[in-house]
């Protein structure tokens, strides 16, 4: 089952938030959270 685009942006769009006020570096929230940082840098 394909995830539907809306989905997906909420997705990243959550996770871009959190990963901003972290304080982490985009590597370490992704590799904390189990992210592709490729796909993490994409979503920006």
């Amino acid at each position: 089952m394909r995830v539907d685009r809306a989905k997906r942006r909420r997705f990243w769009d959550k996770h871009i938030e959190e990963w901003k006020s972290s304080g982490l570096s985009q590597a370490d929230y992704c590799r904390q959270n189990g992210l592709n940082i490729k796909v993490h840098s994409f979503a920006l």
